[in-house]
């Protein structure tokens, strides 16, 4: 039986590079893995990492979307082997379920790649969700921009001061906003709970 796997990490742990390499890795062994993203993600056009690899995108989600129905139709005009997901916490819960139905009903790996919470310490629902449902969970580790020890946590900051209030996501407003891993007590001294 297919699983559902939620590989999180903290900002700049190599989430979407591992999601690269792992869509290369099927395509190695003559597979195909299609490519999901939530289309609140507006930084760039496809999946880009920042070794500079890239990968296009197969479906751009709204929060309306049933992504179930969605995959099911691409499946069977084009068979494919694997679902990987970048940036899960922007779906939304329902669709999180409808990806783990996949697994079920079409025995079909899915694969997300995300965030476990906001630069406040908040979960998203779509990662909320995702650990609920997933059959394996991965932690990617990563280093706090501050100190080098391993980052809990994520922050926001904007023309260089720690953000501790504001909507939950921000991708592109027209200042200069940055997102930065801290460990808990970098967390704790500059954002607070």
């Amino acid at each position: 039986m297919a699983k559902f796997f939620f590989r999180y990490g903290s900002m700049n742990s190599g989430k979407s590079t591992m999601l690269i390499q792992v869509a290369h890795n099927y395509s190695e062994t003559g597979q195909r893995a299609i490519i999901v993203k939530p289309s609140v993600d507006t930084k760039q056009e496809g999946i880009h990492s920042r070794v500079g690899i890239s990968k296009p995108v197969d479906i751009y989600a709204s929060e309306n979307d049933d992504l179930y129905k969605e995959i099911k139709t691409l499946y069977k005009k084009d068979k494919f082997d694997a679902v990987l997901v970048d940036e899960v916490q922007f779906l939304q819960p329902k669709q999180v379920e409808q990806l783990y139905r996949l697994t079920v009903d079409m025995n079909l790996p899915v694969i997300a790649y995300g965030l476990r919470t906001d630069f406040m310490g908040m979960a998203f629902p779509g990662a909320s969700r995702a650990f609920d449902l997933a059959n394996m969970i991965e932690e990617i580790r990563t280093k706090c921009t501050l100190c080098s020890k391993k980052a809990d946590h994520n922050s926001r900051r904007k023309n260089g001061e720690f953000e501790k209030s504001g909507e939950q996501v921000v991708i592109d407003d027209g200042t200069q906003v940055e997102y930065v891993p801290l460990c808990s007590k970098h967390f704790l001294q500059k954002v607070g709970l």
